[in-house]
């Protein structure tokens, strides 16, 4: 496998986007009524801020969902993944999970949580590009393991 391109995109985050919804909204019932007593304090002030950082992070996982595909190239012990080059020495397992397009995470040595930008999904052949993953990590001694993980927001 000498040069092999894949084009992989930021895995949807409608669940992380309709949790952070619901969260909002009850922090924008909650600032509401906080107001509508005559006695409001710092929990009014608390549920704006709250229900502002839950906005943002909707609007972070929207923006991230939407984002134009970018390259995965599989080359002799290293991936290139974002414009970065991520050498099989510092992978300390690679997880994917789901089997309808699946989510790939890259997780360094190091790190309990796989970082945001080494998360991806296939944009096109889901497939094959499940299979390249799996026999790249084979070649290069990396651990591939199926199952759910975490990953940055």
């Amino acid at each position: 496998m000498k040069r092999t391109r894949y084009l992989v995109k930021n895995p949807s985050s409608a669940l992380l986007a309709a949790s952070m919804s619901i969260l909002a909204f009850t922090q924008v019932y909650s600032a509401i009524h906080a107001f509508n007593r005559e006695d409001y304090d710092v929990f009014f002030y608390l549920n704006c801020g709250m229900s502002i950082l839950f906005i943002f992070f909707i609007i972070l996982a929207l923006v991230r969902s939407f984002r134009k595909p970018t390259e995965l190239q599989f080359n002799r012990g290293a991936l290139h993944l974002h414009g970065e080059s991520i050498p099989a020495e510092s992978i300390k397992e690679i997880m994917i999970r789901g089997y309808f397009k699946p989510v790939v995470g890259i997780k360094p040595h190091g790190v309990w949580i796989v970082p945001l930008n080494r998360c991806f999904r296939f944009a096109v052949n889901e497939e094959r590009g499940r299979e390249a993953v799996e026999s790249w990590a084979e070649q290069n001694k990396v651990k591939v393991i199926h199952r759910s993980f975490m990953r940055w927001l």
